[in-house]
Protein backbone atom coordinates (compact mmCIF):
# COMPACT_ATOMS: atom_id res chain seq x y z
CA UNK A 1 0.00 0.00 0.00
CA UNK A 2 2.78 2.21 1.00
CA UNK A 3 4.16 1.91 -3.05
CA UNK A 4 0.77 3.37 -4.43
CA UNK A 5 0.23 6.48 -1.92
CA UNK A 6 4.34 7.02 -2.32
CA UNK A 7 5.92 5.96 -5.16
CA UNK A 8 9.38 5.08 -5.03
CA UNK A 9 11.62 5.33 -8.34
CA UNK A 10 15.40 4.21 -8.59
CA UNK A 11 17.28 7.21 -10.31
CA UNK A 12 20.76 7.01 -10.83
CA UNK A 13 21.25 4.15 -8.18
CA UNK A 14 19.32 6.37 -5.57
CA UNK A 15 15.36 5.53 -4.14
CA UNK A 16 13.86 8.47 -4.36
CA UNK A 17 9.88 9.64 -3.01
CA UNK A 18 7.94 12.13 -2.19
CA UNK A 19 9.23 14.72 0.26
CA UNK A 20 8.48 13.92 3.81
CA UNK A 21 7.39 16.23 6.39
CA UNK A 22 10.98 16.39 7.99
CA UNK A 23 12.92 17.25 4.31
CA UNK A 24 10.42 19.89 3.72
CA UNK A 25 11.48 21.69 7.19
CA UNK A 26 15.03 20.79 6.07
CA UNK A 27 14.53 22.04 2.30
CA UNK A 28 12.51 26.01 3.72
CA UNK A 29 15.68 28.10 3.75
CA UNK A 30 16.40 27.00 0.18
CA UNK A 31 12.97 27.12 -0.83
CA UNK A 32 12.75 31.04 0.79
CA UNK A 33 16.21 31.40 -1.67
CA UNK A 34 13.96 30.54 -4.19
CA UNK A 35 10.89 32.09 -3.37
CA UNK A 36 12.86 35.35 -3.00
CA UNK A 37 14.77 35.14 -6.49
CA UNK A 38 11.30 34.32 -8.69
CA UNK A 39 9.82 37.28 -6.65
CA UNK A 40 12.73 39.84 -7.18
CA UNK A 41 12.54 38.74 -10.97
CA UNK A 42 8.56 38.54 -11.51
CA UNK A 43 8.54 35.09 -12.10
CA UNK A 44 5.30 33.07 -11.29
CA UNK A 45 4.74 29.60 -11.76
CA UNK A 46 2.73 31.09 -15.18
CA UNK A 47 5.82 32.81 -16.20
CA UNK A 48 8.84 30.42 -15.30
CA UNK A 49 8.78 28.06 -18.54
CA UNK A 50 9.34 31.81 -20.15
CA UNK A 51 12.15 32.61 -17.58
CA UNK A 52 13.44 29.31 -17.76
CA UNK A 53 16.88 30.26 -17.89
CA UNK A 54 16.39 32.53 -14.68
CA UNK A 55 14.87 29.83 -13.00
CA UNK A 56 17.81 27.73 -13.71
CA UNK A 57 20.40 30.22 -12.45
CA UNK A 58 18.95 30.39 -9.53
CA UNK A 59 18.40 26.79 -8.56
CA UNK A 60 22.08 25.56 -9.54
CA UNK A 61 23.43 26.97 -6.13
CA UNK A 62 20.67 24.95 -3.95
CA UNK A 63 20.12 21.82 -6.56
CA UNK A 64 23.50 20.30 -4.19
CA UNK A 65 22.11 20.99 -1.03
CA UNK A 66 18.42 19.72 -1.90
CA UNK A 67 19.44 17.08 -3.47
CA UNK A 68 21.82 16.45 -0.32
CA UNK A 69 18.30 16.47 1.61
CA UNK A 70 16.74 13.94 -0.48
CA UNK A 71 19.02 11.42 -0.88
CA UNK A 72 21.14 11.65 2.11
CA UNK A 73 24.35 11.39 1.00
CA UNK A 74 27.34 13.84 2.12
CA UNK A 75 28.61 16.88 0.38
CA UNK A 76 32.05 15.91 -1.21
CA UNK A 77 29.81 12.75 -2.77
CA UNK A 78 27.34 15.36 -4.31
CA UNK A 79 29.83 18.19 -4.90
CA UNK A 80 31.45 14.94 -7.44
CA UNK A 81 28.17 14.15 -9.47
CA UNK A 82 28.69 15.18 -12.85
CA UNK A 83 25.85 17.85 -14.00
CA UNK A 84 23.91 15.22 -15.82
CA UNK A 85 23.74 12.88 -13.12
CA UNK A 86 22.53 15.98 -10.49
CA UNK A 87 20.21 17.45 -12.71
CA UNK A 88 18.62 13.55 -13.84
CA UNK A 89 18.03 13.09 -9.77
CA UNK A 90 17.03 16.70 -9.43
CA UNK A 91 14.31 16.66 -11.96
CA UNK A 92 12.84 13.48 -10.54
CA UNK A 93 12.60 15.08 -7.24
CA UNK A 94 11.16 18.26 -8.90
CA UNK A 95 8.70 15.78 -10.85
CA UNK A 96 8.06 13.51 -7.69
CA UNK A 97 6.90 17.02 -5.71
CA UNK A 98 5.33 18.99 -8.51
CA UNK A 99 1.97 19.40 -6.92
CA UNK A 100 3.40 20.02 -3.40
CA UNK A 101 5.81 22.87 -5.06
CA UNK A 102 2.77 24.43 -7.42
CA UNK A 103 0.04 24.14 -4.00
CA UNK A 104 3.25 25.92 -2.50
CA UNK A 105 3.61 28.85 -4.69
CA UNK A 106 0.45 29.59 -5.50
CA UNK A 107 -0.66 31.73 -2.24
CA UNK A 108 2.47 32.95 -2.53
CA UNK A 109 2.24 34.43 -6.40
CA UNK A 110 -1.05 36.39 -4.98
CA UNK A 111 0.60 37.97 -2.25
CA UNK A 112 3.27 38.74 -4.85
CA UNK A 113 0.86 40.15 -7.26
CA UNK A 114 -0.93 42.39 -4.25
CA UNK A 115 2.47 43.47 -3.21
CA UNK A 116 3.37 44.67 -7.27
CA UNK A 117 0.48 46.15 -7.47
CA UNK A 118 0.16 48.82 -4.35
CA UNK A 119 1.68 51.68 -5.09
Amino acid sequence: MNNILFPEKVVEGYKLRPLTLGQIQELVPYIQLVVNFMYERKITIDTANDKMDEVLFCLLPVMPDIIKIVIKEDDDMIKNFGAEKAAVIFREIVLQNILYLKNLFRPLEGAMKEVLSSP
